[in-house]
């Protein structure tokens, strides 16, 4: 399935699909040092490995990009993804100062809010509200 029929089928944008897809992509990564980090009990590589993806991608990655060519932000983005974003950032110092561990209750919480944020975020955008 191509991105032009996944994005007609979710009744969203192609843009939004390429995204999603280049998220995938570079969180996949991340994802995979993770869980071999988590096998073998060095919960400090992961939650490094999370902070410095993170600032090379809003440091590196969104400054040479708005370097080549200015980078516009939606009404979307600021009332809800970076609120979203900081929410996020939030729970995981709390879950983290809790004990000095992430148990599974928590990680679970992690998965479930961002699956429901990625649908809010479809049927917002399905619905014509915009990206």
């Amino acid at each position: 399935m191509c991105q032009t029929q996944a994005a007609s089928i979710l009744g969203v944008p192609n843009s939004f699909v390429a995204i999603t897809v280049i998220a995938l992509g570079t969180s996949l990564p991340e994802l995979s040092v993770a869980i071999i980090s988590a096998r073998k009990g060095l919960g400090n590589m992961i939650l490094g490995n999370i902070i410095g993806s993170n600032i090379a991608n809003i440091g590196l990655i969104v400054g040479v990009s708005a370097l080549i060519a200015p980078i516009p932000i939606s009404i979307l983005e600021l009332a809800t993804i970076i609120p979203f974003m900081l929410l996020m950032t939030v729970l995981c110092i709390m879950f983290i100062r809790s004990g000095w561990i992430i148990r599974m209750f928590e990680a679970f919480s992690f998965i479930i809010l961002y699956l429901g944020f990625i649908i809010w975020i479809i049927l917002r955008v399905g619905s014509g509200a915009g990206l």
